[in-house]
């Protein structure tokens, strides 16, 4: 006879001569209104069914399994879930979209903007960020600092850096910077305040490599503008 068990998670509901078999592990919900099937469900509680297509369907449904290694598949695939549900919430913020350089390889070359997102902008930004936080129930939230150059040695761009660092430390929010690292030391007496996870600084291989893959940018400096810069998060 074939070996197979019911699971415990496997729930079994009588209503008006019908049988309804629920299984929140496998997510499988069925109805037994057939008479034939019902006896035959019957036989597979009292482990005595010999109809493999029957057995099979049940199976595949989740309501009894043949090994138990293949619910243990199941609970670890919910884990799983439940774990990348449990993820931070990570945000990219772009306070303006210009760079000091000018990659050759650059996405943002073609629509580059020097504006600065303005005060209300930002907060704008962290509020949408706590209702997505709250709405999909993150118990974390990880900011990276993007762009364009999020470091440009401007003032106004400074006093926005600052309002994000300021915002994102009181939200007890884990702050991190991409940047390409030219006014990288300008900004250290203002990051070594905040609790900042990591700074990447990118490098496009030896100095001569570098340096034809990554021509400054002699242009004019930022204005402060209104501008909904961006934000992307997932």
């Amino acid at each position: 006879m074939m070996q197979y068990y019911i699971s415990e998670n496997t729930i079994e509901f009588n209503v008006e001569n019908c049988i309804y078999l629920i299984n929140p592990l496998s997510g499988s919900l069925d109805k037994i209104a057939d008479e034939q099937f019902i006896q035959e469900w019957n036989l597979v509680k009292n482990k005595k069914s010999k109809n493999y297509e029957f057995l099979k369907m049940l199976s595949d449904r989740g309501y009894i399994f043949f090994d138990v290694s293949e619910e243990e598949k199941l609970h670890k695939k919910l884990s799983n879930f439940i774990k990348q549900m449990k993820k931070p919430l990570r945000v990219h913020l772009i306070l303006s979209y210009d760079c000091n350089l000018r990659c050759k390889y650059c996405f943002q070359n073609i629509s580059r903007s020097k504006k600065i997102a303005k005060e209300i902008v930002i907060q704008r930004m962290f509020d949408t960020i706590e209702f997505l936080k709250l709405e999909n129930n993150h118990e974390k939230v990880e900011i990276v600092l993007f762009g364009g150059e999020p470091l440009i040695r401007n003032k106004f761009l400074y006093q926005r850096l600052k309002q994000t660092l300021d915002t994102a430390s009181t939200k007890n929010y884990s702050i991190e910077i991409v940047t390409n690292g030219v006014h990288l030391e300008s900004y250290i007496p203002l990051l070594k305040n905040y609790n900042i996870s990591q700074i990447q600084v990118t490098l496009d291989g030896p100095k001569n490599i570098h340096d034809e893959r990554k021509p400054v940018d002699l242009l004019p400096a930022l204005k402060c503008e209104d501008s909904l810069c961006g934000m992307l998060a997932y």
